[in-house]
């Protein structure tokens, strides 16, 4: 498949980031909305054709994904009330953002409704009362401008394409039709990424020496409890040291 590369380079001509084109299935998900009734069969088939095993694990990333993605909404509140003023590149690309996030979660909630039909009206009761157990005191430390929260965000979503990354094998357990949603996601995390810290080099170049320490303490608060807040949803054996010291490592090249 064709690649297109944005253009986030350092000063040793290092390019941060390739990702997956907007090829012509991908506008046609983007367009919809939703899998088709053909997508969404094909990966009840494969679904049936597990190992108790591989639905179990299955099961509780794709339920993983839905709520993360779910929680974009919360982190969007959080932002729009800080004491610090937001820059309108950020405003602009934060609305694009929670677009593209949503869009991700009503997806793979239609694909746990097709492979996990018995529990997907739970999952849906879980999300109608999630707010209750959103808490960002935890990493609040961490946001306290927006040079730190552009930090954050660049950071969360280039480990986010790497965790995707890791996990195309078992997504594509569910058959063919996964590759369309998870070329999307992708490629959406990955311009999210570029465009995060692209608008972090534009607006404080005069800060970027103090961005690898920035990155560094955004590393060391992983492990901190996940309270529904979008970034540092990194909770459960999917995501590992290698994932987030390959993050740090290119995060601190391309700033």
């Amino acid at each position: 498949m064709k690649k297109t590369e944005w253009a986030l380079w350092d000063s040793n001509g290092y390019n941060s980031f390739t990702m997956v084109s907007k090829s012509a299935s991908i506008c046609l998900l983007q367009s919809a909305g939703e899998l088709s009734l053909t997508e969404l069969a094909s990966i009840s088939q494969h679904a049936k054709g597990l190992s108790p095993e591989e639905l179990l694990k299955l099961e509780a990333t794709l339920r993983l994904d839905v709520e993360s993605e779910f929680d974009a909404r919360f982190l969007a509140g959080h932002l729009a009330q800080q004491s610090w003023t937001m820059c309108s590149a950020l405003e602009q690309a934060l609305d694009q953002w929670l677009l593209d996030e949503n869009l991700h979660q009503e997806l793979f909630l239609q694909v746990y409704g097709a492979a996990f039909p018995d529990r997907v009206e739970d999952l849906k009761r879980d999300l109608e009362v999630r707010d209750h157990g959103v808490a960002f005191e935890p990493i609040q430390h961490l946001m306290g401008s927006e040079f730190e929260v552009l930090c954050l965000l660049s950071y969360d979503e280039l480990a986010t394409v790497k965790a995707y990354r890791a996990l195309l094998p078992q997504y594509r357990l569910l058959g063919p039709s996964m590759t369309p949603l998870l070329d999307l996601v992708v490629r959406d995390e990955g311009q999210h990424y570029a465009i995060f810290a692209r608008i972090l080099r534009a607006q404080y170049p005069a800060r970027l020496g103090e961005a690898a320490d920035q990155v560094d303490k955004i590393r060391s608060n992983e492990g901190t409890p996940y309270g529904s807040t979008f970034v540092l949803d990194h909770d459960c054996d999917d995501w590992t040291d290698s994932i987030f010291d390959e993050t740090v490592i290119q995060l601190k090249r391309a700033l």
